[in-house]
């Protein structure tokens, strides 16, 4: 049996270093996923560049789908990457 729990939404935030993308963060609360983003963007590279949004996605599942729809999404967007 499935708790209420289960189909609430969990919000991933998906980092892109160089042609790899990687879960970084996650949280039930989609605006603290959103300032962990714009934490990240506050900062430089270690080359010394500035961060890009565009290297940043947020993605939604369900808390009951569990670690294996994030490792989906991520395995997707680096079949795109390749």
């Amino acid at each position: 049996m499935r708790t209420p729990k289960a189909d609430k939404p969990y919000f991933t935030l998906c980092i892109r270093e160089g042609a790899t993308w990687s879960p970084e963060f996650g949280d039930f609360d989609r605006e603290t996923v959103e300032g962990e983003r714009a934490d990240w963007l506050d900062h430089y590279t270690d080359a010394g560049k500035r961060r890009r949004k565009a290297d940043t996605m947020i993605i939604t599942t369900r808390y009951g789908s569990g670690q294996a729809d994030i490792d989906r999404w991520v395995a997707d967007l680096n079949s795109r990457a390749a």
